[in-house]
């Protein structure tokens, strides 16, 4: 009779952290934060630069040119999660914003550097009632 040891490894696979790109070159996007919507302006967050979770430290730099980004958004109970390819200019700052229309997402990427806030790109991603979790407030009385 002959006995078998099997040894498993259990840890934490590290993941790559997102570091902001810091050359002058670098092209910068930060989402919109909307607290109260009163015509379907959502609140919208990038979750991921190229497969790198992003963190909370607004505005994201990175190099210019195409890259692909996870997006949240949400508003009125709708919610969206999904990626994007998206191509940045150089040394310019800008943001993502989006609108419920409907059942979707209207998401313009705009040029905030200049006066004009000049719509960049416009996409729609269908909203998912269904992502969106309702918070219950919960009161315990005081004895």
């Amino acid at each position: 009779m002959s006995i078998v040891y099997i040894a498993s490894l259990v840890g934490c696979a590290a993941h790559p952290a997102y570091q902001n790109y810091t050359a002058t070159d670098a092209a910068c996007i930060k989402g919109s934060d909307v607290v109260v919507s009163f015509n379907g302006e959502a609140s919208v967050f990038i979750k991921e630069i190229d497969g790198i979770p992003t963190g909370t430290s607004e505005p994201y730099c990175f190099a210019p040119g195409k890259h692909r980004l996870g997006v949240s958004a949400h508003a009125r109970y709708q919610s969206v999660h999904d990626y994007v390819d998206l191509d940045f200019n150089a040394g310019r700052s800008h943001a993502l914003r989006a609108n419920l229309r409907g059942t979707s997402f209207a998401f313009q990427l705009v040029d905030i550097a200049s006066q004009s806030e000049k719509g960049l790109a416009d996409f729609r991603l269908e909203a998912d009632s269904t992502n969106l979790r309702t918070v219950v407030p919960i009161l315990v009385p005081a004895k």
